[in-house]
């Protein structure tokens, strides 16, 4: 074909399919996509229970998964070209008999994982009668639970079938003889995952391979395989009670034990066999026993399959192998012994063996491995064997060994002139080599691989070492403990042998020095760059990049491991105890978060309340922040705040007169005709605890608060007792409406005196005198008020003659029939020297400050 030809036929395919794009419209539930000149169509995972509308008719794929059909769309049928279908994991119990009629190009069908538990519910004579081109049917994952020949009309019927796929059904019972009779192009078929117990003998003259792994079979019938005439291929593992003998070490004829004579691959892995038991297959060419429990290897054991080419028995527990047990296999190919616990080898095991290429005997315990002979072996593995040693002609009668694999094992020192005519990879990483001969490699011409990771090395090897290795272009060098002594020459001619072109070192950036102290966990270019190339000082961009990018990485690499080794033992270092912990200082926010919203809560506060609330507010919060603080360790050690603190008694009496004092000046008694009257006034927006919203003439002040406004209201007092010459009479013949608060009648002097409590209004008046119109009521409040202003009389008077300040005071009194405030203060000395007034008693109003 010549290029123009192809430019036409891309030209014409090309042109194609932009027309079909431009004539397809794709269903709004559905994502399409061309492919060649294929359309494929994808409405999977849309909770669909109707198929979409289709424009366009000829689509080759439609996925219809996971959705939600119960019953089959049989509009489905008007998809002219259809090859695909997939409907599974959806809920379909039955199909319809003319489901697939028309589908003339229909090639798989996937309908696993639906609602299907009865054959007759899919009618399997006839469903399938007019798809002749149909190849590969898949039923898996459905509630199918026996499959049986004995009902005609049971039996599926395809004259295009290839594959069947019954996986994870419910079968425990296959009966009949004829059950693929129906299928008459029959090659595959997969029971796997079934609990399938019994299974009677199977005839087909086309089936190829079966799988029945994952089932529970246990004894087979000897003639279960006679009626396969093509069979190849048997997948038997994880059947883990199976026994293709009865149960029997040794049998008399091959109509004792299950047999095929064509059968070629045998898997009989996971099935906890102890024996070998291969008598009934001749023509067997592989075989896969792993992970079993055989244990010993005879003559016998594969006397009758003198056709096996491969043979795997790894993870097994054998620890013994008779010399003569791969003698009589001619065609053996390749061996795997792995993970066993084979100690010891015999030399000539493999001699006949003139085909063999492969042998794997990793994760045995043979310490020492003796000198094998196999005229044909290239491949031998014998990583993690706890080899300590190696004889110098131990892979002498190996003349065609290519590949040798020693890792993961104990040797520390190789022997001189290792022998090897046709060796070219050797893997020795993670032993304990300390040190290589130069004559250690001599005799191996062609080697082209080394691989010494995960060693002892320390000194650098030379050239000469590989001096007879003319195709060596491999070398792996990393993960060992290199003294990068940049003063030896060997060191430096050994570094250009590795990098010089062509460049033989593979792990470059894992060729890092250990010592000394200052090269530490840097390439070895690095450490001795200056060493190296003194009169070099002219670097491009690039180097100096490059150099700057190395020494950053390993100054920090070292810094870091330097500080995990001086790093203290957390195990040492104990920590505080919890009441050490509780009184270290505590930051007044947690995190930048918590600040701004606390910035943010007290800009709202302030805009909501006014510029006059807010200075309380915050001393409010800073209160609050310092009583969280420290409650803590108040209630930590409570003991410390009980024991007195060691004063002087002169000092002890004057700080219990102060509390005295502040009692007087912190409360006052309230009758129950003031709690009653506080109770009706009572306004729950303006005066509540509760809320946030209440009045600052009821709001309660902080201890810390309240000697600040005292003092500040003291203050005031005495600035209005200054201006104050002479406090005239109450005036009997006031009217009650004015609004002065000294105009008050004589009659309403014992509601206004009950009252007074409550309002907080202080009236100045003389000396009360009792009048007709008085009743007993204000009689009784007028008594108990004088009573109270006798006692803060009597307080004041001893603490003044206690105090060595003497002053002269004068107290005025309210008169019974203007009012009295419902708490009263004495006034300090201090304070009465600074009003300098004749007059005898004051009574305080705090609330307006009068």
């Amino acid at each position: 074909m010549t290029s123009f030809q192809l430019f036409c036929i891309l030209t014409v395919i090309f042109t194609l399919q932009n027309g079909i794009k431009a004539t397809i419209s794709c269903p709004q539930e559905c994502q399409c996509t061309i492919e060649g000149l294929n359309f494929l169509v994808d409405c999977s995972n849309q909770g669909l229970t109707q198929l979409p509308v289709f424009d366009y008719k000829l689509v080759h794929l439609l996925d219809l998964s996971n959705n939600k059909f119960t019953k089959f769309p049989l509009n489905v049928r008007e998809l002219q070209g259809l090859e695909y279908l997939d409907i599974s994991y959806n809920q379909l119990s039955t199909l319809p008999e003319n489901a697939f009629h028309g589908m003339t190009s229909l090639k798989v069908l996937d309908l696993s994982y639906n609602n299907i538990s009865y054959w007759a519910d899919i009618h399997p004579n006839t469903i399938f009668a007019q798809t002749n081109q149909l190849m590969e049917l898949s039923l898996a994952g459905n509630q199918f639970t026996s499959m049986t020949s004995l009902d005609q009309n049971l039996l599926l019927m395809s004259k295009s079938l290839t594959l069947l796929d019954l996986r994870n059904c419910q079968i425990s019972k296959v009966t009949g003889d004829y059950i693929f009779m129906g299928m008459e192009r029959l090659e595959k078929v997969s029971f796997r995952g079934n609990p399938l117990h019994t299974i009677t003998d199977l005839y087909s003259d086309t089936l190829l391979e079966i799988d029945l792994s994952g089932c529970k079979l246990e004894i087979l019938s000897p003639t279960l395989l006679e009626g396969l005439s093509k069979l190849i291929s048997l997948n038997l593992n994880h059947n883990s009670r199976l026994s293709l003998q009865n149960g029997q070490r040794f049998v008399k004829s091959l109509s004792e034990v299950v047999h095929s004579m064509t059968l070629k691959h045998l898997d009989l892995s996971y099935c906890n066999m102890e024996n070998i038991e291969l008598e009934g297959f001749p023509n067997l060419t592989t075989v896969s026993l792993s992970f079993n429990m055989i244990n010993y290897l005879y003559r016998d054991s594969f006397t009758h399959n003198r056709r096996l080419e491969v043979i795997d028995i790894s993870a097994n527990s054998i620890s013994h192998i008779t010399p003569d047990t791969f003698k009589y296999l001619p065609n053996l190919k390749h061996v795997d012994l792995s993970y066993n616990t084979l100690s010891t080898l015999d030399r000539d095991m493999f001699k006949n063996n003139f085909l063999l290429k492969t042998v794997n005997l990793a994760r045995n315990y043979i310490q020492k491995l003796m000198r094998l002979t196999s005229s044909s072996l290239t491949k031998l593995n014998v990583s993690g064997c706890e080899i300590i040693s190696l004889d110098r002609d131990t892979i002498g009668n190996l003349p065609r060994l290519i590949e040798l694999d020693l890792s993961h094992n104990l040797i520390s020192k190789l022997p001189s002139y290792l022998r090897s005519n046709a060796l070219q990879s050797l893997n020795l990483q993670n032993n304990r080599l300390m040190k290589v001969n130069n004559e250690t490699f001599y005799q191996l011409p062609e080697l082209t691989q080394l691989n010494l990771v995960g060693n002892r090395l320390t000194s650098t090897l030379k050239r000469e070492t590989f001096k007879e290795n003319r195709f060596l272009h491999k070398i792996w060098l990393g993960d060992n403990p290199w003294i990068c002594d940049c003063e030896r020459t060997d060191f430096y001619d050994f570094y250009q042998y590795l990098t010089e072109p062509p460049v033989k070192i593979a792990d470059r950036n894992n060729l890092k020095c250990y010592s000394p102290e200052e090269s530490y966990g840097k390439y070895w270019e690095t450490a001795c760059y200056l060493k190296w190339y003194p009169n070099e000082r002219n670097f491009g961009l690039t180097e100096k990049i490059w150099i700057g990018i190395i020494s950053a990485r390993q100054t920090r690499m070292r810094l870091q491991q330097e500080a995990l080794l001086n790093a203290p033992d957390p195990r040492e270092v104990s920590p505080p105890d919890y009441e050490v912990a509780i009184r270290m200082p505590k930051p007044l926010f947690s995190s930048l978060d918590e600040l701004s919203t606390r910035r943010s809560k007290r800009k709202r506060r302030t805009q909501k309340n006014g510029d006059e609330n807010e200075t309380e507010r915050e001393e409010n919060v800073e209160f609050s922040l310092r009583r969280q603080r420290f409650r803590s360790e108040e209630v930590l050690s409570p003991r410390t705040s009980r024991v007195p603190p060691r004063l002087h008694p002169f000092e002890l009496e004057a700080l219990e007169r102060s509390r005295e004092i502040e009692d007087i000046y912190a409360y006052s008694p309230q009758s129950p005709l003031e709690e009653l009257e506080e109770f009706r006034t009572f306004d729950s927006q303006n005066a509540s605890p509760y809320t946030k919203r209440r009045g600052e003439d009821n709001r309660r002040a902080s201890p810390f608060k309240r000697r600040d406004t005292e003092r500040l209201n003291k203050q005031k007092i005495a600035d209005r007792i200054a201006s104050v010459e002479e406090i005239p009479d109450l005036a009997p013949n006031i009217d009650d409406n004015d609004d002065d608060e000294r105009n008050i009648k004589p009659s309403n002097i014992a509601s206004i005196v009950c009252q007074i409590r409550q309002s907080k209004e202080n009236l100045l008046s003389n000396e009360p005198k009792p009048g007709p119109s008085m009743s007993p009521e204000a009689s009784k409040c007028l008594e108990e008020e004088f009573k109270l202003m006798d006692e803060a009389l009597k307080i004041n008077t001893d603490m003044k003659n206690e105090s060595s300040n003497t002053a002269t005071g004068s107290i005025k009194t309210l008169n019974s029939s203007s009012s009295s405030s419902n708490e009263i203060e004495v006034i300090s000395s201090e304070d009465i020297e600074r009003v300098s007034t004749g007059q005898e008693f004051i009574v305080i109003d705090r609330q307006n400050n009068r």
